[in-house]
């Protein structure tokens, strides 16, 4: 993971046995809120072996959604496993990044303290090294108490202070999946998003825009496109 480029994401896999129970998951996230347009998206993986293993994947990459439906809303469920724990530091690592600290080593060497000691390495049976795990809340305090590496300088634009360099802000670039016939079968916010729908790397997705060759999605071919 490039912590310089650090992107966030929430994501559940299932069988695809279990594509209705995703379904409305997918729908019921969608619907938390009015001002985000179908940012859950479902991704289909094809095992090579054998269709029982056939999965799939409900994805949200949009920072905004995260940090103002999803935190939220998980912030008010009663917890009760150590999943709440990872709640906690992903939720750190958003605010970390949202101070613009992932551009800091600072701030990369805390995410790598949280990411440490996340999901299962938080077992006795982890293979990471263990972390004092007061010692990294009081560190992360300070750290999350301090001023933003974010400033604007005089033409109103965002200047990463640690590094002095310009805050690059790429727009995303919004993807058409098409049918053979060239008919609209979905519209995605990204091209990251078009990826996580079809089950597919990003880095393919480029490659599709750019070559125009097909996509075999779900025993059919479609096609990329830029809006």
């Amino acid at each position: 993971m490039n912590k310089q480029n650090l992107l966030l994401s929430f994501s559940i896999a299932q069988s695809y046995k279990d594509l209705k129970l995703m379904e409305a998951i997918k729908n019921y996230l969608n619907n938390l809120s009015i001002d985000f347009d179908d940012v859950v998206n479902l991704g289909f993986y094809k095992s090579k072996t054998d269709n029982k293993s056939d999965m799939i994947n409900l994805n949200v990459t949009k920072t905004e959604f995260i940090s103002q439906v999803l935190v939220p809303f998980f912030q008010k469920m009663v917890w009760v496993s150590k999943k709440e724990i990872d709640f906690i530091d992903w939720v750190s690592i958003l605010k970390l990044k949202e101070l613009g600290l992932h551009h800091s080593k600072e701030g990369v060497l805390m995410i790598d303290r949280l990411l440490n000691q996340m999901n299962n390495n938080r077992l006795s049976t982890g293979i990471r090294l263990k972390v004092d795990r007061d010692l990294l809340l009081r560190d992360l305090k300070v750290m999350l108490e301090s001023d933003s590496n974010y400033e604007p300088n005089a033409e109103g634009k965002i200047v990463i202070k640690s590094s002095g360099k310009l805050l690059k802000k790429g727009i995303p670039i919004r993807v058409l999946i098409l049918d053979g016939k060239g008919n609209n079968l979905k519209e995605l916010e990204s091209i990251n998003a078009c990826g996580t729908y079809l089950g597919i790397s990003h880095d393919t997705v480029r490659v599709r825009l750019n070559d125009g060759k097909p996509i075999k999605f779900n025993s059919m071919l479609v096609y990329v496109k830029k809006k």
